[in-house]
């Protein structure tokens, strides 16, 4: 199967630790989806999400572009879905 990259939009000063967890253990859990955490602490991570559009965090970044945005949009059943067929 293909790999297929989401990227994660967090902040230290964000309550994100339950989103983080379940992004990540879906990484694990299904080897081809590559997640890659994007701290806006940094000025590449902000470069990074002011050119996504995101607003918030936490945000999880699909490859065509779609967002889900904050820790009530970001579940396993809404990410499993987005996914249907790629993992």
């Amino acid at each position: 199967m293909p790999q297929v990259f989401v990227n994660l939009f967090t902040h230290p000063a964000c309550a994100c630790g339950p989103t983080i967890d379940l992004v990540k253990g879906l990484g694990r859990e299904f080897e081809n989806l590559k997640v890659k955490e994007i701290s806006l602490v940094t000025p590449e991570g902000r470069k990074q999400a002011f050119d996504a559009g995101v607003k918030t965090i936490p945000t999880l970044q699909f490859e065509d572009g779609t967002l889900l945005v904050t820790s009530t949009e970001i579940t396993r059943k809404a990410i499993l879905e987005k996914l249907n067929g790629t993992l």
